[in-house]
């Protein structure tokens, strides 16, 4: 079963778990992503303890297939984010412990929110 994650099922289940309001939650995410982008941007990689390395790389020009019509294409050189998952990332996990992890995850999380300047600005 694929499990796709949207960025606004993710502020949904941030809002619930953490009890922030929507538009805290939003701000919340929205800020994670963008200090993900920058580290991906300004240091080429970014890594995540126990989950994984996302790493910028570069593609060479190469030869491609149209699968349609299979006309050889030139691809133009360019670059990619990449994602080498960690140890410690385990996929074999049950959902029954997924979901404890995920729960304990966001309830920390919570707590260092409500603790924070960010919770202070947003609930003004």
């Amino acid at each position: 079963m694929r499990a796709d994650i949207t960025r606004d099922k993710l502020v949904l289940t941030i809002s619930q778990t953490m009890k922030l309001s929507l538009s805290s939650a939003r701000k919340f995410v929205d800020l994670t992503f963008a200090r993900m982008e920058d580290g991906i941007v300004h240091d080429g990689k970014l890594m995540l303890s126990n989950f994984g390395t996302f790493s910028v790389r570069s593609k060479g020009k190469r030869i491609g297939r149209n699968p349609k019509t299979g006309e050889e294409a030139m691809i133009t050189p360019r670059r990619v984010v990449s994602f080498s998952a960690s140890k410690g990332l385990r996929f074999e996990n049950t959902n029954k412990k997924m979901k404890e992890n995920n729960e304990a995850f966001f309830q920390k999380l919570g707590e260092t929110i409500r603790g924070s300047d960010l919770s202070r600005k947003t609930n003004k």
